[in-house]
C-alpha cells in the first residue's frame, strides 16, 4: 500500500522532498488508485442510476452480499487490499 511503498522508496532516497522520488511514488501508485477509482465510481453510477437494469444489478448485489458471509468478507478485502495490475 501507500506506506510500505513510501518506505521503500525513502530507504533509497536523500531528500523526502526530491522530484524523482515524488515522481517515483505517484507512478508506484498509479495502478492502485485507478482501480480503486474506477471500482468506487461503477459502483457510485450503479447505485446513482435510475435505470432498472442497474436497480436489479444493485439489489442482486445486495442480496447476495447480505446472504453470505463470505462474500461479505471477500468484498471488503477486495476494498482494502492494494490491486496489483500489470505495467505496459
Amino acid at each position: 500500500g501507500d506506506i510500505a511503498c513510501l518506505i521503500d522508496l525513502l530507504s533509497e532516497a536523500s531528500d523526502p522532498g526530491e522530484a524523482a522520488l515524488l515522481a517515483a511514488y505517484a507512478r508506484a501508485r498509479k495502478p492502485d488508485m485507478m482501480a480503486r477509482y474506477l471500482g468506487t465510481n461503477t459502483l457510485d453510477r450503479i447505485t446513482g442510476s435510475r435505470s432498472w437494469m442497474a436497480k436489479s444489478l444493485q439489489s442482486f448485489g445486495m442480496q447476495a452480499l447480505n446472504a453470505s458471509a463470505s462474500l461479505r468478507k471477500a468484498a471488503m478485502l477486495a476494498g482494502s487490499t492494494p490491486v496489483k495490475l500489470p505495467l505496459s
